[in-house]
């Protein structure tokens, strides 16, 4: 949006209109695609790894609801 708007000011000051140009999501290259696919699915990899060492660690028993069966 904001890309949008600085370009609508550069052509309103007289600069020339680049036709056939793509987008700024449509500007990148194969690589540079394949290399964003590939930090996407580390970080999925590194999430999934931490929820499940978290979920085997389970909740800490400390407290009142250490003792089951008793209200404190």
């Amino acid at each position: 949006m904001t890309r949008s708007k600085i370009r609508r000011l550069e052509l309103a000051a007289g600069a020339p209109p680049r036709k056939g140009v793509r987008g700024i999501a449509g500007n990148k290259n194969a690589h540079t695609r394949e290399a964003e696919r590939e930090i996407a699915r580390r970080a999925e990899t590194a999430y999934r790894r931490t929820i499940a060492d978290w979920k085997a660690a389970g909740p800490a028993k400390a407290g009142a609801g250490a003792t089951p069966g008793r209200a404190s």
